[in-house]
């Protein structure tokens, strides 16, 4: 179904637009996907309101319409319970963008017009219904950034407070629903790795495409590490201080112990007040966001990342990898990267954990010649031109 002569209508249906260099990786995939089809397809992005759509519109790779959100009369309390039903199971299509796209001019003519919809992370898909009913003759492309299934899971089996369990486990429930609908009604489902696709229902299989991550990686890397030092690089939202909690009390004393010369840096937003001041007073350095991160990975000794929630695959692991950083992970940050399947030095055991950080540490040598034979294999899995090829076949 690529067009061969001129190009075909594509809209993609997105909280965040494609911009050159984001702070976050899903807004760097939805710019990856923008890139490589924009080659065959005429693209336009449909974007409900939110932070990105004031902020981001100026610097966006193709035309982006803010969707105007329908004026409705509800009673306030329903208005309170959609959303707080919507807090508490994310998977759940918006009823505003349902509506938005049912009544909204600008949006039902651009779906229409379209050859593909595109529908970015699985709260978006869930309108794969919606748009099949506004344009029959289109075809749906459901990008499932992360099967939202499995995140709910791990939510229900390792947070701490029992009534959070129950919620997370019901929410697990809702969005396998919602992960059904999906499938019946997309076209084609976009998943980054095989471990996804293997989540999904088996009745989608024949729609799924595997397509990796793309991560930027230098040519050669330059390395020159500073003795001891060890990098945390995360968003820090609530999957990722949680593993950071484990590892402050499980692992970090074992490894100071043994390595009275370690230093832990924390790079990423979202670590202020007094949650800052308490790790700085753990003894860590908070280092707060920071955009180019060649030059952090180039003197890192070692990085890890102790997730224990969360789901799909992590962008910065493969990012450190590519950077051929010694890299010390549990078995949910090692997720979709073939790579580092069997390795001693993915492990959710605390002791082993720490065992693998100080021989990093004190075995330097051997540690960055493990990382560099490492590096060559994540580059084939994570290869720019195979990504863009992938992105491309999605729609042959």
């Amino acid at each position: 179904m690529k067009p061969s002569t001129k190009k075909g209508r594509m809209v993609i249906v997105t909280h965040l637009a494609p911009i050159p260099l984001a702070d976050n990786a899903g807004q760097n995939f939805v710019t990856a996907q923008v890139r490589a089809w924009s080659r065959n397809w005429s693209i336009e992005c449909l974007m409900p309101p939110g932070r990105s759509a004031r902020e981001d519109l100026d610097a966006a790779l193709t035309p982006c319409a803010v969707i105007e959100w329908p004026s409705r009369s509800e009673p306030a309390w329903l208005n309170r319970l959609v959303g707080r039903a919507r807090r508490w199971f994310p998977s759940l299509p918006d009823p505003n963008l349902t509506a938005a796209l049912t009544m909204d001019k600008r949006s039902q003519h651009l779906i229409r017009s379209a050859d593909v919809v595109v529908l970015q992370w699985e709260d978006v898909a869930a309108q794969a219904h919606t748009v099949k009913r506004i344009n029959p003759r289109a075809v749906t492309v459901a990008v499932l950034h992360d099967v939202m299934s499995q995140s709910h899971g791990r939510y229900a089996r390792y947070w701490p407070e029992p009534r959070q369990r129950l919620r997370q486990w019901v929410a697990a429930r809702v969005a396998r629903a919602v992960e059904r609908r999906i499938a019946r009604h997309a076209d084609r489902i976009l998943v980054l790795s095989q471990k996804d696709a293997e989540l999904l229902p088996t009745s989608s299989r024949d729609k799924v495409r595997v397509v990796p991550p793309p991560v930027l990686a230098p040519a050669e890397p330059r390395r020159r590490p500073r003795r001891g030092r060890v990098v945390l690089v995360s968003s820090w939202r609530q999957e990722n201080t949680h593993g950071l909690d484990w590892f402050a009390s499980e692992v970090l004393p074992n490894v100071r112990e043994a390595v009275p010369h370690v230093t832990v840096d924390l790079i990423g937003s979202n670590l202020t007040g007094e949650r800052a001041h308490r790790l700085e007073q753990q003894g860590f350095a908070v280092c707060g966001f920071v955009e180019d991160l060649d030059a952090v990975y180039s003197e890192t000794a070692l990085t890890v990342v102790p997730l224990w929630l969360g789901a799909g695959v992590k962008f910065k692991v493969v990012e450190a990898l590519l950077h051929a950083v010694p890299i010390v992970t549990t078995t949910v940050g090692a997720e979709g990267i073939d790579a580092l399947s069997g390795r001693a030095n993915v492990t959710d055991d605390a002791q082993a954990f720490a065992t693998q950080m100080i021989r990093a540490l004190t075995h330097p040598v051997e540690a960055e010649a493990e990382s560099a034979v490492l590096r060559q294999q994540v580059l084939r899995d994570f290869d720019p031109e195979r990504i863009a090829a992938a992105l491309e076949a999605v729609l042959d």
